[in-house]
């Protein structure tokens, strides 16, 4: 029997009523069960209906979006193609701006006392360093003109009449006892001083503070200022004298300390008779008066021909300030600093103008715009004027500002037991810094109150 006929067979004997003819089939939908709505995990085909159930809508399933196509990875570019790395530019001190360099500069090269110096402005006392580091002045030479005006143009320099006299100074013997320097021992050598072509050129030799203690030589070229050369930045000078020093000869020192700077009448170029070319904007003058018979010390040194006086009139400054310390006037119990500030700028230019004037080097001087004006020539005359007249009633001043701060019991002693008694009061190299009461002369009556 072949294979078909048994399956024919076999087929009738498990279903005989089951016929796969489609005569067999009933159309219906009664007569079957509904298709269970069981997912099949193993079918994949989205079409699939058996899942579904029959007389519900099937929803519609969201359709994933498509994957992105991979790109394809190309081969590197050559580096001689790369674009270089620019490299990130150093902090260096150069890079910042001018006004932050001048402030570092500043907390280096910028002391608070004033800078001691003696000899003529060209020395600093050499038991009275400022102890400032100048290693950054030698770095190059552009930091080198940026730091040697902070160095010379922000430090107040004071100089305290201590010098020992030349020998044909000595007029009196007694005057010796007052030289009390400490550096006299110190023979003071001749500098030589360097040319006004000089100024701009940055030598390495200047940077001596850090010489060998060790070597004698190396130390006095590190206590030596070239005035000529660095003379030209100062901006604030300080002169000197003390309360045991109002003699003859002191006098005639202080005049000799003004004029390095002040511009005498036969000079028409912008150098001062010491060679220097000046733009300085204060010059004190510190004394300490003390009552005597008659008046008070000091008080000579400001009369109308006294050489201190002429000197101060031709100093080409902005104002000139006069500071009396009255702790010896009101025995120490109101220790301040009577300040007399003169106004010196109209009368600077006056002298200015006059020189231009008068002919010689007209190509060293710039042309005044205004000289034509009369109205302008008629208030410079005035400003100048009343600067003049500041100066010439200079005695009467210092004189009434002694008279206001004296007090009886101050009168009443004896001057050898107030100079014994004044001598333990300070030390010699104390800094005098206190109260001021100013009064300004030779200002315009706006400037009066500022």
């Amino acid at each position: 029997m072949s294979l078909a006929e048994l399956s024919n067979i076999y087929g009738f004997c498990l279903c005989p009523e089951y016929d796969n003819t489609p005569a067999m089939q009933v159309d219906g939908e009664d007569e079957y069960a509904p298709i269970p709505s069981i997912p099949d995990p193993y079918d994949d085909d989205k079409d699939s209906v058996a899942s579904i159930p029959l007389g519900d809508t099937p929803e519609p399933r969201p359709v994933p979006e498509p994957r992105p196509a991979r790109v394809s990875r190309s081969a590197p570019a050559p580096r001689s193609a790369l674009p270089l790395r620019q490299k990130r530019p150093r902090c260096s001190l150069m890079r910042m701006p001018l006004e932050i360099r001048d402030e570092i500069y500043r907390n280096i090269l910028v002391v608070n006392p004033p800078i001691l110096v003696r000899a003529g402005w060209k020395r600093i006392y050499a038991r009275k360093r400022p102890g400032i580091e100048i290693d950054i002045m030698c770095t190059n030479q552009t930091i080198y003109h940026e730091t040697v005006r902070i160095l010379y143009g922000e430090n107040r320099f004071l100089y305290r009449l201590r010098d020992p006299p030349n020998p044909g100074q000595v007029v009196n013997v007694e005057d010796l006892s007052l030289d009390d320097s400490r550096d006299a021992d110190i023979v003071s050598e001749p500098d030589d001083g360097a040319s006004d072509s000089d100024d701009d050129a940055f030598n390495p030799s200047d940077c001596q503070e850090d010489a060998d203690p060790e070597d004698s030589n190396q130390r006095e070229l590190s206590d030596r200022i070239d005035i000529t050369k660095f003379g030209g930045f100062f901006r604030r000078l300080i002169v000197e004298a003390e309360r045991n020093r109002y003699s003859d000869m002191t006098q005639m020192a202080m005049a000799e300390a003004i004029k390095v700077f002040t511009v005498q009448p036969g000079f028409l170029a912008k150098a001062c008779s010491g060679g220097v070319k000046t733009n300085i904007q204060t010059f004190t003058i510190l004394v300490a008066p003390q009552i005597r018979t008659d008046t008070f010390t000091f008080v000579d040194f400001f009369k109308k021909d006294s050489p201190v006086l002429e000197a101060i009139k031709s100093l080409p400054c902005q104002c000139v300030k006069i500071d009396l310390i009255t702790k010896c006037l009101n025995g120490g119990k109101d220790p301040k600093i009577a300040r007399l500030t003169i106004d010196m700028r109209h009368l600077r230019f006056s002298q200015y103008a006059a020189r231009q004037k008068s002919g010689g080097q007209r190509d060293c001087w710039r042309q005044d715009l205004w000289r034509n004006d009369r109205s302008i020539l008629m208030q410079r005359r005035q400003n100048a004027k009343r600067s003049a007249t500041a100066l010439l009633q200079l005695e009467n001043h210092v004189l009434s500002a002694c008279n206001k701060y004296v007090v009886p019991e101050v009168i009443q002693r004896h001057r050898e037991e107030l100079d014994e008694e004044m001598m333990d009061w300070e030390s010699e190299d104390d800094v005098h810094e206190g109260d001021y009461e100013e009064v300004r002369l030779g200002f315009d009556d706006d400037e009066q109150e500022v």
